[in-house]
Order: C-alpha cells, then sequence, then structure tokens
C-alpha cells in the first residue's frame, strides 16, 4: 500500500503547475490587486508624478492602500 502511495505521490509531482502571468485568465468581475507607485517620462527620468494625480488614474479614496516596504525602495523613491 504504502508503494503505491508513494508512486501516486511522484507521479503527481513530476506534472508540474506551470502559471505565471501569461498564463493567468481572470473571470469577469473577479477583484484584481495592482500595486502602482509612480510614473514619469523615460526620457527623464528625475520628472516624476505620483500614479493617483494624474487624471486618468483615478482611484475611490478609501479603497487606496499605501504600504512601506523598506528604506532601501523609499531612498529610490518607489514608494507602493
Amino acid at each position: 500500500m504504502r508503494a503505491i502511495s508513494f508512486g501516486l505521490f511522484v507521479v503527481l509531482l513530476s506534472q508540474g503547475v506551470a502559471g505565471d502571468e501569461k498564463t493567468q485568465r481572470y473571470t469577469e468581475s473577479e477583484p484584481v490587486t495592482l500595486w502602482v507607485n509612480k510614473i514619469g517620462p523615460y526620457e527623464n527620468p528625475q520628472e516624476t508624478y505620483s500614479y493617483y494625480t494624474l487624471p486618468f488614474c483615478k482611484v475611490n479614496p478609501d479603497k487606496w492602500e499605501t504600504r512601506w516596504a523598506g528604506l532601501g525602495e523609499t531612498l529610490e523613491g518607489n514608494s507602493l
């Protein structure tokens, strides 16, 4: 019995799971979490704007959530 269980376990492990951002499919009305920080032109990386200050990136302020990731991201100017 143990041999059969072990064999089944090995077969299931060998199948593998392949999933990434290219194979993910969302259903209609399924919530999607987005983390954004800043936006700016490629030609001038010093010119940056907070994502939600732009007129085409509006969000309900009650649903706006921020997090502090660490000192390194803060020094680089990346705040999520």
